[in-house]
């Protein structure tokens, strides 16, 4: 449908994911801020492993990250989103004692609205799913 929809009104989709390292505070408070640094390049290299280069990928606060995904509709943006949550689980992050610890990510996904297509609107969409995935209790990706 979407590659439909481009070829009758040249709208392409594009969509945002907004990333949020859950708790990340606590790691940094329990276990310092070197552990803190490992779990931010921990999930770098897993946006880094599953985006384009095409795709914008930008750290936007201590532990937010936005993905911004040309030629994306929502539907592949939750995809992704999910993949990325499942890839990051998989991977270890060890406390300074060895103790593994694990690491999870919320994510708010949207796609940009042909009749309101400004950056603002997209983002504040993708900020309102984020807060519903933190709200149903983290670890998941919402769309809005």
């Amino acid at each position: 449908a979407a590659h439909r929809r481009e070829r009758l009104t040249g709208w392409r989709p594009l969509s945002a994911v907004v990333f949020d390292l859950d708790r990340f505070g606590n790691f940094n408070k329990e276990h310092g801020h070197q552990v803190g640094d490992q779990v931010l390049k921990s999930f770098a290299d897993v946006l880094a492993s599953r985006f384009r280069a095409s795709d914008l990928v930008a750290r936007i606060g201590g532990e937010e990250f936005i993905v911004v995904i040309d030629g994306a509709g929502r539907e592949d943006a939750v995809r992704v989103a999910d993949e990325v949550r499942g890839l990051l689980a998989e991977r270890s992050v060890r406390a300074e004692s060895g103790t593994p610890l694990h690491v999870t990510v919320s994510a708010g996904c949207a796609e940009l609205d042909p009749d309101d297509p400004t950056r603002e609107s997209l983002l504040r969409i993708a900020d309102v799913a984020l807060f519903m995935a933190k709200r149903a209790g983290r670890d998941r990706v919402v769309a809005a």
